[in-house]
């Protein structure tokens, strides 16, 4: 166990915030890897036509909050998602869904990784 010594209050509360903003700043670097390698697969797996929807798959972040959400926004992004009985010779129905769902297992230990490879 490692152990140190401030020589003060204030020197010890300066270490801590610094500490804190090292964490959260590597946190946030592993939530944005999740969300970028989600955005990839999902674009990945996005029914082609034009383009025009696979190409509207961005990553937007509330900035209230932080939290960030993977996101198509082309008009007819929600449709295609959703049709089950659509043929779909390059993509698939479900597309951002089923990247999501898999993602899911193993989220925390990737991000726990991430967080560790990151922090200084």
């Amino acid at each position: 166990m490692a152990t140190e010594q401030f020589p003060s209050v204030d020197a010890a509360m300066h270490a801590l915030a610094r500490l804190l903003e090292e964490r959260a700043a590597a946190a946030r670097a592993a939530l944005w890897s999740e969300a970028t390698a989600i955005l990839a697969e999902a674009q990945r797996r996005v029914p082609v036509d034009t383009g025009d929807l696979r190409d509207s798959g961005a990553i937007e972040e509330d900035p209230a909050t932080g939290a960030l959400r993977v996101v198509f926004t082309a008009g007819h992004s929600l449709i295609v998602h959703e049709d089950l009985e659509a043929n779909h010779p390059d993509g698939q129905a479900k597309y951002l869904e089923s990247v999501m769902v898999e993602a899911e297992s193993g989220l925390a230990a990737r991000m726990a990784e991430d967080i560790q490879r990151n922090v200084k």
